[in-house]
C-alpha cells in the first residue's frame, strides 16, 4: 500500500486543536488515516491505502474542522484547571480574611467581639477545608 500526503490549503491547526482534528479524521478513514504533519504554513494528512472517497472526505473534514473543538479529555483537563484556579483564589481570600481577623482580635481583645470573630474564623476554615476536600476527591493536584 502506498503512503500519500494530502495537502490541506488552510492555516495549520494549533497544538491544542490537533487531538480533536486527529480523532475526527480517524473516524472518517480508520486505519487508512495515519496522522498529520505541519510544515511551515501548510499541513498534510498522511494516509496509507485510503480510497479516493476516504481521501476526499478527509480533505473536506480538515478544511471544515472547527479548531476550537477539544476532545473530552482536553475539556475535562481545562475544567479541572479552572476549578483548581477558583479554589486557590477562594483559599487565598480565606487566608487573607483569617489574617485580618487575627490582627483585629490581637489588637482588641474585647470579649464582646471575640464570639463574632471566632465564628467568622470558623467559617473561613470550613471553606478552606471544603476546598481541600474537593481537590482531594477530584485529584486536581
Amino acid at each position: 500500500m502506498a503512503i500519500s500526503e494530502l495537502q490541506i490549503d488552510r492555516t495549520p491547526p494549533t497544538v491544542p486543536a490537533i487531538p480533536a482534528l486527529d480523532a475526527a479524521l480517524r473516524v472518517i478513514a480508520g486505519n487508512a488515516y495515519k496522522g498529520l504533519t505541519v510544515r511551515r504554513d501548510k499541513f498534510y494528512l498522511i494516509t496509507e491505502g485510503a480510497t479516493e472517497e476516504q481521501s476526499n472526505a478527509l480533505v473536506q473534514a480538515a478544511l471544515l474542522h472547527d479548531y476550537t473543538t477539544r476532545t473530552a479529555e482536553q475539556t475535562a483537563k481545562e475544567q479541572g484547571k479552572t476549578d483548581t484556579d477558583a479554589l486557590v483564589a477562594q483559599i487565598e481570600t480565606a487566608l487573607s480574611d483569617i489574617a485580618t481577623k487575627q490582627a483585629a482580635f490581637q489588637g482588641n481583645q474585647n470579649l464582646a467581639n471575640a464570639g463574632a470573630l471566632l465564628l467568622e474564623l470558623s467559617q473561613d476554615m470550613t471553606g478552606i477545608l471544603k476546598a481541600l476536600r474537593y481537590v482531594i476527591n477530584h485529584r486536581l493536584v
